[in-house]
């Protein structure tokens, strides 16, 4: 039984719930919490009460992973569900049952996208050889990082050195969209973090990639991996936040964490405002 304390530690068949819950380690999406609100306590925040994110895009995102990845375990873990509308009474009944159970009902309209994501990935012919290629799949790794911070990390699939993260998305799937959205969501932090635990559990890592697949009609699919100029700036913002982290750790260690953010928040002082704010302003003077 895994006690959360072993540095180096890899569980293959861990339920994904079950890595969600562990509190005690640092996951990626908690380290861009913190990179974001400019606050360590927003990593232990984001690690008690989690990050939101639109239930069907959720369910879509999940199942679409689990048919490339455990192809066997989405047989039996999702049921499509004929409904064109979740209000009609053929979808609430459906629904109900399967839940009973222990299956995930899918709505017709979500069936389809994630049956469109699939085939039109194992048709791309980069991401099918990236996928054949894997060794491992849903690894779930923990480990102590230099700082004294218990980290955490589950990747999608492992293979010949390459870690691979599979996206969904509503968005474009070319080359100008993917890297906003990676921009956006912190991509590059997250490909570091994955490979710097993985590292720390005996991986030999030498490369990310993403397969970024589009949800909309028709689907459509790529294979991408950052710069290594903004691979080092992913690690670089690791390291910084995972340290500052560390230190809000030793500084409120034996105090109530919770009641401790409900009186003080993330501080106060001066903001300064994004660069974009001042180059509008200079732009309209120009015109004036």
């Amino acid at each position: 039984m895994f006690d959360g304390l072993a540095t180096g530690t890899i569980l293959r068949g861990q339920p994904e719930a079950d890595y969600h819950a562990r509190t005690d380690h640092v996951s990626a999406t908690a380290l861009k919490a913190g990179l974001s609100k400019r606050h360590p306590a927003a990593v232990w925040e984001a690690l008690h009460y989690g990050t939101s994110i639109h239930p069907t895009a959720a369910l879509v995102g999940s199942a679409v992973h689990c048919a490339l990845l455990e192809a066997d375990a989405f047989e039996s873990r999702y049921v499509h569900v004929e409904a064109a509308d979740r209000r009609r009474k053929e979808w609430k009944q459906g629904a109900a049952e399967a839940e009973d159970a222990g299956l995930v009902p899918v709505i017709t309209s979500d069936y389809d996208t994630i049956m469109r994501c699939v085939e039109a990935t194992r048709q791309h012919t980069d991401a099918s050889s990236l996928l054949d290629s894997l060794t491992d799949t849903e690894m779930s790794c923990y480990a102590v990082d230099d700082s004294g911070v218990k980290v955490r990390a589950r990747f999608d699939g492992y293979g010949a050195g390459t870690l691979v993260d599979v996206k969904t998305t509503s968005g474009g799937v070319d080359r100008t969209s993917f890297a906003k959205a990676a921009a956006s969501y912190g991509y590059d932090l997250q490909a570091a973090h994955y490979m710097h635990v993985a590292r720390l559990c005996g991986l030999d890592v030498q490369s990310f990639r993403f397969i970024v697949i589009g949800k909309g009609e028709p689907s459509r699919v790529a294979v991408y991996h950052l710069s290594a100029e903004d691979l080092q700036g992913g690690e670089m913002a690791r390291e910084m936040v995972t340290a500052d982290y560390a230190r809000w750790l030793r500084r409120t260690e034996g105090l109530d964490r919770a009641m401790l953010l409900a009186a003080e928040g993330y501080g106060g002082g001066v903001i300064h405002l994004p660069t974009w704010r001042r180059y509008q302003i200079e732009e309209y003077q120009e015109m004036r």
